[in-house]
């Protein structure tokens, strides 16, 4: 049987490769997202570089309003 992931290793597995990714591919495109609803207008890309900054500026917002550790208590 397979023991379940904990959220917290999963997230932090993907931080850590989008890091990864962001050092050594940083043009990578990561996403496309369209420029209008309609997608005529075409996209924009997101690189890995840029996605990287927003989740790390993301925890910093994060981490001033909340403190660097807090624990949740378990509902069920």
């Amino acid at each position: 049987m397979q023991t379940p992931h904990r959220p917290e290793s999963v997230i932090v597995k993907w931080l850590s490769e989008l890091d990864e990714i962001a050092a050594s591919t940083p043009y990578h495109v990561y996403a496309l997202i369209p420029r209008m609803n309609d997608f005529t207008s075409g996209f924009d890309n997101v690189a890995s570089e840029n996605l990287a900054r927003a989740v790390n500026r993301a925890a910093f917002w994060i981490d001033e309003r909340l403190g660097e550790r807090f624990e949740f208590k378990t509902i069920a």
